[in-house]
């Protein structure tokens, strides 16, 4: 490692500390007058009431439920080279004439939790609740700080910066400093280390250190799915390189026609990579409510989500969502997304009782069959399983001095010192 390298190591875990701490101490979130301002700022509330009844009812913000046909999981291979072959849940809707569509469902519809403290939050003010465990109302409170203090910001720093034609991965670096970082209540990050272009600041105007660090990526086993994310946070994220453009659309986020984006392009490797994060997790922290674990794919102005919960191998798929416009405006529904997704430990409700009920499964537990019990075995970084071996074969008595079987004479062409 670097001295720089050393250096940034020390200052990001240092900065990890202070970000954790900085709302709890600066702003005395367990303060209720610390969430008087900006219950006192009306167009907040408008913002948040039109957010949240964007991720409960508009297209744009729905999940589909993924039946897999086929994949390569039992096999080992790494993300890049995943194959899963998925397809989406149909079903006959009255609204269409009975015509066969995709089954959609809110994404608010997995965010119970999180959907509850927003709702609160904005009532009149006798009615207002706040939350008191520690975690959402840490969150609760970087969400409000995001909307009205960071916003403006980082619409300047993309827009510029999209402008002059960022790469795949200084997007990712922005993303990740300037607004997933800020959204959950852990800021804390870790990039791809492999990646050739190495930024210790945002490549934005701004210039700012970054709170995360370098460091292997890496997930899986090597004896099934396995490989490196662009970013490791409490999600996995995955930045999805270009691919042909084509018109922004709305209503029917599922909609077949159109050429295929680059996040269809990633389709395939979000999911291997989802699913393995899902199992992750649920080694980690066996202790959560629900293990429907997220995973981000991003690109330059839209992102999904996939979501996977190994328990009731169910694989959900977001509708894609546009987080900057063609003329440079943030959504800002879709940053509210981006805050339950992030923080999905406190907010993710788990499966709806409709996908239960319709056993909407993925199917994968049963394609991969004896193969699931290494998907209970992946780590993080992913490393090879311990081989066992018997006593090594340098065991035992001392090794014999011998000579060769055929010698040349002074093959060196050894000879005294000379005069020195």
């Amino acid at each position: 490692m670097t001295e720089e390298a050393e250096i940034q190591c020390l200052t990001s875990k240092k900065a990890r500390n202070e970000c954790v701490n900085s709302v709890e101490n600066e702003s005395n979130v367990y303060s209720d007058k610390y969430f008087a301002k900006y219950y006192n700022n009306k167009d907040l509330l408008v913002d948040l009431s039109c957010c949240l009844n964007a991720l409960q009812k508009w297209n744009d913000y729905s999940l589909c439920c993924l039946k897999i046909v086929n994949c390569n999981g039992n096999g080992s291979f790494s993300f890049p080279k995943a194959f899963c072959q998925a397809e989406r849940y149909k079903c006959k809707h009255p609204i269409v004439n009975n015509s066969t569509v995709v089954r959609k469902f809110s994404l608010a519809s997995v965010f119970k939790y999180g959907e509850e403290v927003v709702t609160h939050f904005v009532k009149p003010r006798n009615e207002s609740h706040l939350p008191q465990r520690k975690g959402p109302r840490i969150a609760l409170a970087k969400l409000l700080h995001f909307m009205t203090e960071e916003l403006h910001a980082i619409e300047a720093c993309f827009t510029q910066q999209l402008n002059r034609g960022v790469s795949d991965w200084e997007l990712n670096v922005m993303m990740t400093h300037h607004v997933l970082s800020r959204l959950a209540v852990c800021p804390f990050y870790v990039m791809n280390s492999e990646h050739c272009s190495q930024y210790f600041h945002c490549p934005g105007p701004c210039g700012e250190p970054l709170s995360g660090t370098y460091g292997d990526t890496s997930i899986g086993s090597p004896l099934v799915w396995h490989g490196s994310v662009d970013t490791l946070m409490d999600t996995s994220v995955r930045i999805a390189g270009e691919g042909p453009d084509r018109p922004g659309r709305h209503g029917n986020g599922f909609s077949d026609e159109g050429t295929e984006t680059s996040l269809e392009l990633s389709r395939e490797q979000i999911m291997a990579q989802c699913i393995v994060f899902s199992f992750l997790q649920k080694k980690l922290r066996p202790d959560y409510v629900n293990h429907l674990i997220p995973s981000i794919g991003i690109t330059r102005d839209r992102l999904v989500v996939f979501f996977y919960d190994c328990d009731n191998d169910v694989l959900l798929e977001s509708s894609e969502m546009p987080f900057i416009t063609s003329q440079g405006g943030l959504v800002k529904s879709t940053f509210l997304a981006l805050w339950l997704m992030l923080n999905f430990k406190y907010f993710c409700s788990g499966i709806t009782k409709g996908m239960v009920e319709s056993g909407l499964k993925s199917g994968f537990l049963d394609l991969v069959q004896g193969e699931v019990r290494h998907y209970g075995q992946v780590t993080a970084p992913c490393v090879c399983p311990a081989v066992e071996q018997g006593s090594p074969w340098t065991w035992g008595p001392p090794p014999e001095k011998d000579e060769p079987a055929e010698r040349i004479v002074n093959v060196n062409e050894l000879k005294p010192w000379g005069e020195t």
